[in-house]
């Protein structure tokens, strides 16, 4: 009896042990499969995530209106058309002055690029003269020369300047933004494509918020009972993770258009408003939108002198560091807790694959991910306390 019993504990074991494998090699599985649908529905997933950022973004709104008797359907569609309404209205408004400064941007960024390519072209002209031993030549012209050496740096020289000429910073930077166009929008890489992901954006934006206890309830419903009411806590802060790093983001937009422009102002820049437009709709990608608006104040500040163009980057310097340590910090005021190594990594790592929509989705997916290891892993298993707080 007891070595039947033994054969009966073995075989079990055995039993188990192959199990385990198996069970092991179906989730590795299933998991390929989901990064394989993933990487191909990539599209679906950016617009999907936008939707879920701006249906929480103005569910509130939406859960107001409902007091007042509104249906939540018509509430976010009302919602919606009235953030387009309020767009076009503005852009009404500064239609006139974005205009005329846009074509003065149009006339003076060339006369920027042309004035810098003059200036590499001096700088280098007189670097190859002074390390010949010769004065530095008026013009790019090569004079009668002493020695072998010098004939050989004179017509580098010449040979360089003529390079320059034919391939000017216009030309190279037009080869530059042909080759990068591609990985910009990698996503929705046609009119019809981006057109269409819009319109997904702005019905999935209204189907969230008009009805987000159905999505909820679909989720909790994959879960065992005694694990939804901890997941019901972590959809709703994730919720408010991303409703406060949007407001945030908002604000500063338009704070940072606001400054920019009176600082441009204030300067003497040309097209002051139509730079501080820029400044202000490329701040809501993080990290290098910033980067990316001050290039062309700096280039317009060179078109006057050098002096002005350094104080148009000083003054952006000054501006994304109160923006960064001031602030972003006392908007989100703890919402919304991202360590910047890990929001670069993520912008980088979703750059690469995604694009400019990879780069614009990365921060707040990077809070909502950690709201989800933070409150499922680290309070449950490690037993400290990181809920952000309910301050939006």
């Amino acid at each position: 009896m007891m070595i039947d019993m033994k054969d009966e504990v073995t075989e079990e074991s055995w039993r188990e042990a192959w199990r385990s494998p198996l069970r092991f090699a179906v989730i590795l599985l299933g998991v390929a499969v989901l990064l394989l649908f993933l990487w191909i529905s990539r599209p679906i997933f950016v617009a999907a995530f936008l939707g879920l950022l701006f249906g929480a973004s103005i569910m509130p709104a939406v859960t107001w209106l409902h007091r007042f008797r509104v249906p939540r359907a018509l509430g976010a569609s009302l919602l919606v058309a009235v953030f387009f309404a309020a767009l076009a209205g503005i852009a009404s408004l500064l239609a006139p002055v974005l205009q005329e400064q846009a074509l003065e941007l149009q006339r003076r960024l060339p006369e920027a690029i042309d004035r810098i390519d003059r200036e590499l072209l001096r700088r280098h002209i007189l670097t190859n003269a002074l390390e010949g031993g010769e004065p530095p030549p008026a013009a790019v012209r090569v004079t009668p020369a002493r020695t072998v050496e010098q004939r050989a740096v004179q017509a580098q020289t010449a040979a360089d300047a003529a390079t320059l000429r034919r391939s000017p910073l216009r030309v190279i930077l037009g080869q530059q933004l042909g080759g990068v166009m591609p990985y910009l929008f990698p996503v929705f890489s046609t009119t019809i494509a981006a057109v269409t992901g819009l319109i997904l954006v702005v019905f999935l934006t209204i189907f969230f918020a008009a009805d987000p206890e159905t999505y909820t309830q679909g989720v909790l419903h994959l879960l065992p009972r005694h694990h939804r009411a901890r997941m019901t806590e972590v959809l709703a802060t994730m919720g408010r993770s991303l409703r406060a790093w949007f407001v945030a983001r908002s604000i500063a937009m338009v704070t940072i258009g606001m400054v920019v422009t009176a600082l441009m102002a204030l300067l003497d820049v040309r097209a002051s408003v139509a730079l501080g437009v820029i400044a202000g709709l490329l701040e809501f990608v993080p990290v290098f939108g910033p980067i990316i608006g001050a290039i062309p104040a700096i280039a317009l500040g060179f078109v006057d002198s050098p002096q002005k163009a350094f104080a148009v980057l000083i003054a952006f310097v000054v501006i994304q560091q109160l923006e960064g340590n001031v602030l972003i910090p006392l908007l989100l005021q703890k919402a919304v807790e991202v360590p910047p190594a890990l929001s670069l990594i993520g912008i980088a790592s979703l750059g690469m694959v995604l694009g400019v929509l990879g780069v614009v989705i990365a921060e707040p997916l990077v809070a909502v991910t950690l709201v989800a290891v933070k409150m499922l892993y680290v309070e449950p298993v490690v037993g400290d306390k990181m809920v952000p707080d309910e301050t939006v």
